[in-house]
């Protein structure tokens, strides 16, 4: 988790905290875990989350803050997605386009992949990125000037 999502989480709680009227730190910290098993399945660390736990979070206290708001919580069962698409956005369109054309049937419009399709256009980009800086790494040294062997001259 990073330093931003702790941020957004801690406050979200407090917000949640206060709309269900939990008043006092040990309340507050009996809630907390009592939100974690019901949402994650065991007692965890905050800090210990990942992307997934965190959206599963945000999802969860978002529902406590204001029930009645379902377009923010369907927002956060979407955000692996919404990650993902960004992730491959980041690349240039013309080389997502043609990697995506060749894997998936001619198909290159990003909302009608499926997240499995999308993962795997993800993990192309990245690997065939750190190839190529890997590559660029090991470049073979120019051969030196034929001048270069020639003994020196002196003056």
């Amino acid at each position: 988790m990073t330093t931003d999502q702790r941020i957004m989480l801690f406050s979200l709680f407090s917000r949640a905290m206060a709309a269900s009227r939990v008043v006092g730190t040990i309340a507050c910290d009996q809630e907390r875990e009592r939100i974690t098993i019901k949402v994650l399945g065991s007692a965890r660390s905050w800090s210990t989350f990942n992307n997934q736990d965190v959206d599963k979070m945000k999802g969860a206290l978002l529902a406590i803050i204001d029930p009645t708001n379902l377009n923010a919580q369907v927002k956060q069962i979407r955000m692996p997605r919404t990650r993902t698409l960004y992730a491959i956005r980041q690349f240039d369109q013309p080389l997502w386009s043609k990697i995506a054309f060749g894997k998936f049937q001619g198909q290159t419009d990003l909302d009608l992949l499926t997240d499995e399709q999308l993962d795997q256009l993800r993990i192309t980009l990245y690997e065939r990125r750190r190839s190529k800086a890997r590559k660029a790494r090991h470049v073979e040294p120019e051969p030196e000037p034929e001048f270069a062997n020639q003994p020196e001259i002196p003056f």
